[in-house]
């Protein structure tokens, strides 16, 4: 849960009504409700939308569709990598993650320019990532390092593996 997230974007749209008023927070699947209660308790006045789970297909028609991508990491536990990751790298579109600074999953976002991440304590932090994803997005100038993301296709995951398997016979 990211309290200092909440407000930190409450704060950004604000700041910049033209984005409040076509700025949806829009999860997908099963979220925790302690996860809106959060974001209720944080005084929030932009839309924020909850849609059950739906086919992979149409999940791809949403991020397709999507801005900015949103990835919550596991708090204190800096080595758990979420397949959300890779599927969001793929969609090159800007990540605002909240993720330990140490996890893998930052270093991953960091090498690849997928997008940017801070820490869920650290409020200045929050603040600077969500400034530079918006920004990404309003000044068309998002670049990530498509060679770093094909590292983790599948074709090139499969590749590897098959050499370490060739490798052992």
């Amino acid at each position: 849960n990211t309290p200092l997230l909440w407000k930190s974007l409450n704060s950004y749209l604000d700041q910049h009504p033209d984005i409040k008023s076509k700025f949806i927070l829009r999860f997908i699947g099963q979220i925790d409700p302690a996860v809106f209660k959060s974001i209720t308790d944080s005084g929030v006045n932009f839309t924020v939308e909850n849609h059950n789970a739906m086919p992979h297909s149409q999940l791809q028609e949403q991020l397709a569709a999507a801005h900015i991508l949103l990835l919550i990491a596991v708090p204190n536990d800096p080595g758990v990598i979420t397949g959300k990751l890779f599927e969001y790298l793929f969609c090159k579109k800007p990540i605002l993650s909240i993720s330990p600074t140490n996890s893998d999953l930052a270093l991953i976002l960091e090498d690849s320019r997928g997008g940017f991440n801070a820490d869920f304590t650290d409020l200045s932090a929050i603040q600077d990532a969500v400034v530079r994803t918006f920004e990404a997005v309003q000044k068309n100038n998002f670049l990530p390092n498509s060679e770093v993301i094909e590292q983790f296709s599948r074709k090139n995951l499969t590749k590897k593996l098959s050499e370490i398997l060739n490798q052992m016979v």
